[in-house]
């Protein structure tokens, strides 16, 4: 194969990984979709059954009415339950689809840098490609804490496990240090960067969010924003012991001031019932 060629497939694969992320983003969609319908369908159904149940206790005529409203509920109940399946089904497959371009991609990328492809191609797919796997880790995770994906494993069987991070020492590793910094800047995607947050609070707690934004990475604007970090603020908000106040001593002339100040409002709030006094006094003389 010739330099031209392996420049060519260099200069695709980042687009080949991105198309391939984006029907994934559309399965989950389409499944979150799918998750809402039944969620509403079994609302209904549960409805329609304590309708019929009650229509049927009390004789009312529309109890047959009830009984079929009901029926249909649970048929409709139970195609929308096939199509959840259905969509959680093409959602796992294409979690799979880009671990699989993940795999092959990095396979293609060392063919192309041995044939001659520019350092610029090469530097962009690699970029490209660990971008691909933290996404394809973190819709993993997400769907199996959705109950879509039982066990984080992988088509083959093996166990899947994070990207490494991005080593600081070497230039071979310059381009993900790189990368690293350009996703610092733009930003995770909000999904992505919760997945990360909450795998670093549950090992370190105490984080900071400076140090969190830093490990994650992201921006710091961006984590006040996760679920994972306002859930761990909130249980640090819990679990802080309440603040004591202590009374501060005041010097001697100070609180002396302060007893003349209120005997003079004392003295001014006694005039106006005294002159009263001496009024009604010489009304009466």
């Amino acid at each position: 194969m010739s330099a031209a060629d392996n420049e060519t497939i260099a200069r695709k694969l980042p687009r080949v990984l991105k198309d391939a992320f984006s029907t994934l983003r559309e399965t989950r969609a389409a499944a979150e979709g799918a998750e809402e319908a039944l969620d509403g369908v079994a609302h209904e159904r549960t409805d329609a059954l304590a309708a019929a149940r009650a229509a049927d206790l009390a004789g009312a005529a529309d109890a047959e009415s009830r009984s079929s409203q009901y029926d249909e509920a649970d048929r409709r109940q139970r195609v929308a339950a096939h199509e959840k399946r259905r969509a959680i089904e093409e959602h796992r497959e294409a979690i799979e689809s880009l671990e699989d371009r993940v795999t092959r991609a990095r396979t293609w990328l060392a063919d192309a840098r041995a044939g001659g492809a520019s350092a610029e191609s090469v530097a962009a797919a690699e970029r490209a490609i660990a971008t691909a796997e933290r996404r394809a880790y973190a819709e993993r995770l997400l769907a199996e804490d959705r109950g879509w994906i039982r066990r984080a494993r992988s088509s083959a069987g093996a166990q899947v496990v994070a990207p490494a991070a991005p080593s600081k020492n070497g230039d071979a590793d310059s381009d993900s240090t790189t990368d690293a910094a350009q996703t610092k800047r733009r930003g995770l995607p909000r999904d992505e960067a919760n997945v990360r947050a909450r795998e670093i609070l549950q090992a370190r707690p105490d984080i900071s969010a400076k140090e969190l934004a830093a490990e994650i990475p992201c921006a710091t604007g961006q984590i006040p924003k996760l679920p994972a970090w306002r859930a761990v603020m909130g249980r640090r908000e819990q679990e802080a012991p309440a603040r004591s106040v202590h009374a501060t001593t005041m010097d001697p002339e100070l609180l002396d001031l302060i007893a003349d100040q209120q005997a003079d409002m004392e003295a001014d709030a006694r005039r106006p019932a005294r002159r009263a006094a001496r009024q009604r006094k010489r009304l009466a003389g």
